[in-house]
């Protein structure tokens, strides 16, 4: 039997925002803040996979330095923000320590968070890069989990008034009368994968072609994202000469992959001047300082369901302070299954099901 259209999609709004992504979204905060009546409606589910992005704030120039020094009293912004989507990332740079000891004095850079040199003895670990390239040091920057900011949006969007749905493909139609329906644009983030052989958590970053580029492991591939903006495309020629210049390596195959979500450092920091913490899945009064330990005390309430801490580590980043609810429901759950994996992927999936408009 076929749904009635305008019941699944009431008309008592102002705007219609179909398939928006994150440049869509200063416009419909400030709407919503001149008392606007905003919907949102997503032709596909979101996007829920972890895709991370890594702050840029090593200067490869010097004439860089006070500049970063201003991108990180903004980048600051968003990590307070919502501190639970942020890590941190120690990234290798083929660098200079003068600049890097510039920038920690700059960016009030203290105790671990202080640039460090790659040792002697480390170097064994790097030689899967050319020889010229396994010296280096690790300077300190932040991983932020993208796609969970974009639904932590959604939440705060929900909780001033908005409304959220995800329509199922054969309920969904644009010829629909939406009233004010504004079609979004699709942005996306080209992500290059190449199967080379690094270690577990390596970050790096490089300058190629004047672009700056993040290198990754993820489960085994080294993953490759152009940062920042570029007047032209990447191809994947591109890729293929910038691993042969810096690893050990000829002729290697790349794959392309790309993520529905694109967030720059320009809109990151607009959309933050427009959010007023905390957001709904923040800890109150607890800051980027006090996540590890929040974590901890965290992992000892959940330990009894079996998990172990890396697993429940991505959880508590993911969730925030909803990580209590998903420990209750662990709790109930193991009266169904024993399994602590299983555990955790049904108590995950029925808290998206319930709470994040997952069909």
């Amino acid at each position: 039997m076929q749904k009635n259209m305008h019941t699944i999609l009431p008309k008592p709004f102002n705007y219609t925002f179909v398939n928006p992504g994150f440049y869509d979204f200063p416009e419909i905060l400030n709407l919503q803040k001149e008392g606007k009546r905003i919907r949102i409606v997503f032709e596909n589910d979101l996007f829920r996979i972890d895709f991370f992005q890594v702050s840029m704030l090593f200067p490869f120039y010097f004439s860089e330095v006070f500049h970063k020094k201003y991108e990180w009293e903004k980048f600051r912004k968003a990590i307070k923000t919502v501190p639970h989507l942020f890590l941190s990332q120690k990234v290798f740079y083929i660098g200079n320590r003068r600049k890097a000891q510039f920038a920690d004095v700059l960016l009030k850079n203290r105790f671990q968070q202080k640039m460090q040199v790659l040792l002697p003895e480390q170097k064994k670990a790097f030689d899967f890069l050319n020889p010229d390239f396994q010296t280096g040091l690790f300077f300190q920057e932040y991983r932020m989990n993208v796609s969970r900011f974009f639904i932590e949006l959604l939440h705060y969007f929900a909780e001033k008034g908005g409304e959220v749905k995800i329509l199922e493909k054969e309920t969904f139609s644009k010829e629909l009368d939406f009233g004010k329906t504004i079609f979004c644009s699709t942005h996306t983030t080209t992500i290059f994968k190449a199967s080379v052989e690094t270690f577990p958590g390596f970050y790096m970053q490089v300058l190629w072609n004047s672009k700056r580029f993040c290198l990754n492991e993820n489960e085994n591939v080294l993953e490759i994202q152009m940062v920042g903006k570029s007047e032209n495309p990447v191809e994947i020629e591109e890729i293929v000469q910038l691993l042969e210049f810096y690893f050990r390596i000829k002729k290697p195959a790349v794959k392309i992959e790309k993520i529905p979500l694109q967030l720059s450092f320009s809109v990151l920091h607009e959309i933050v001047s427009l959010v007023e913490p905390p957001t709904p899945g923040a800890f109150e009064q607890a800051g980027f300082e006090n996540m590890f330990e929040l974590c901890r005390e965290k992992f000892d309430i959940a330990r009894q369901t079996g998990i172990d801490f890396p697993e429940f580590k991505l959880l508590f980043h993911r969730y925030g302070k909803n990580i209590d609810e998903l420990i209750d429901r662990a709790y109930e759950t193991m009266n169904e299954v024993r399994e602590p994996s299983k555990i955790w992927a049904k108590t995950e999936a029925a808290f998206q099901k319930e709470k994040e408009w997952k069909n």
